[in-house]
């Protein structure tokens, strides 16, 4: 080998890996950028992390109905979500909403909104996945509904919630659960 061929040998795994990191980085901006995009879109304003350790508001307060723009759906449109399974899923978070409202004991006003907010939001939220329509134009948000739906059934599975509600204790999987619905 020339002393040429060896000193290019020695940059080349250097400028692959500054190529592949600028790849990446370059990835990461244009995610961050769209990511702030449809925010501001959307009208979501950034909260402070400082306001909110945990990112949970301790009100959850039911929005007011949106007035939504006609979207043009095909009828022949599939959505990529399991609207059955879904459905389902409602109806177990429903179940366990009404049993910590029965159990329920000393007063804890985040708790008694969370619970009077997700007897009105899961219903509605039912009803609403099964207009296609609305499927179509909510199915950025319903990946995150779905999630939040599922960490409060799994922290009731792993958890006793009904001794958190009847000692007046939060229950931040109900916040947020709330939290995905009013959005």
């Amino acid at each position: 080998m020339s002393p040429s061929s060896k000193s290019w040998n020695s940059v080349v795994p250097v400028l692959v890996g500054s190529v592949s990191a600028g790849v990446v980085g370059a990835w990461f901006f244009w995610r961050y950028r769209q990511t702030q995009t449809s925010l501001a879109a959307k009208g979501i304003q950034h909260q402070d992390p400082k306001a909110d350790p945990c990112g949970i508001e301790t009100q959850v307060a039911v929005p007011e109905p949106k007035v939504e723009a006609k979207v043009s759906v095909p009828e022949d449109i599939q959505v990529d979500f399991c609207v059955e399974g879904e459905l389902q899923q409602c109806e177990h978070t429903l179940t366990v909403v009404q049993s910590l409202t029965a159990e329920r004991g000393s007063k804890n006003a985040a708790l008694d909104t969370a619970l009077g907010a997700l007897n009105e939001l899961v219903p509605a939220y039912a009803a609403k996945l099964q207009d296609k329509r609305w499927l179509f134009s909510h199915a950025a948000e319903l990946e995150n509904t779905s999630e939040a739906l599922q960490l409060l059934l799994l922290a009731d599975d792993e958890q006793n919630l009904e001794a958190a509600a009847k000692s007046g204790r939060d229950i931040p999987e109900l916040l947020v659960a709330a939290q995905a619905l009013a959005k």
